[in-house]
């Protein structure tokens, strides 16, 4: 599965250059599209050197002979760890938006186009949820920017806890919409996570609150952008018939299908 590397607890990509009938070059470049930055060290039988070079113009971050002693092959492994806990700290802080704590719209649309790929290799249903906060402005000027940023982290929270850790994944899309990733998920389903996290919104949140919800099932479509479109605009159709209301939707490459409006609450 295509996922982040370092949400599955993985530091490290350790792999035999040498294994009969494997194409090294494209299995570098795959780590490096799937897995980000996370580095790869790959071990070889033959000696320091033109092969160690090679490997790392191929896309390796290190490598070594198999025949290298115990100790020369920690300080290698540990100074390769060491890169990818400051890569990820560096990563997490361009990834995540500071005020909710969740990835923000730059990881999104990368995110998407990885599991857009792996629908298209599993043709298993991938399903986005844009929720936007009704007349959220006028909530700001009633209670204040600092309260709204709490209600805001408030609802990051509630999003987070309530989604698949691991399969899920949840951004601050702007200011008051928020919008989730589900993988393996088919558009009633996606009601379902919304349903969830509406209820823990209502017992966990004192102001009342309402959402307009766009759902996009991804149909043949193939662009992130295109099924983002496609949530963003069966989400203003939700609001045009006044908010609090769920519009579903599926992305083809022609024209959108539509499916009814629910009433949320």
């Amino acid at each position: 599965k295509e996922a982040s590397f370092w949400e599955l607890g993985g530091d490290l990509i350790l792999i035999d250059a040498e294994i009969e009938g494997a194409d090294i070059i494209k299995f570098l470049s795959q780590c490096r599209l799937a897995y980000n930055s996370v580095p790869v060290v790959a071990f070889h039988s033959g000696t320091r050197g033109t092969r160690d070079t090679a490997l790392i113009r191929m896309g390796a971050f290190d490598a070594m002979p198999k025949d290298i002693d115990q100790w020369n092959t920690q300080v290698y492994l540990d100074r390769a760890i060491a890169q990818a806990a400051q890569v990820k700290k560096l990563l997490s802080l361009s990834w995540t938006d500071h005020l909710t704590e969740l990835y923000n719209q730059r990881f999104l649309y990368e995110n998407l186009e990885r599991e857009i790929r792996r629908k298209s290799r599993t043709s298993k249903d991938l399903t986005v949820v844009l929720l936007d906060l009704d007349n959220f402005k006028s909530f700001n000027d009633t209670y204040g920017d600092l309260k709204g940023d709490d209600v805001l982290a408030d609802i990051a929270n509630i999003i987070q806890t309530s989604i698949r850790k691991g399969v899920d994944s949840a951004y601050r899309y702007a200011g008051d919409e928020f919008m989730l990733i589900l993988p393996e998920t088919d558009l009633d389903e996606a009601a379902q996570t919304l349903d969830r996290i509406l209820e823990k919104l209502i017992w966990r949140i004192e102001e009342k609150l309402t959402f307009s919800v766009g759902l996009a099932l991804l149909g043949n479509c193939n662009q992130a952008s295109d099924l983002v479109r496609c949530a963003d605009d069966a989400m203003q159709r939700a609001k045009e018939v006044g908010g609090d209301t769920m519009v579903k939707a599926v992305c083809r490459k022609k024209e959108d299908s539509w499916l009814d409006g629910t009433r949320l609450i």
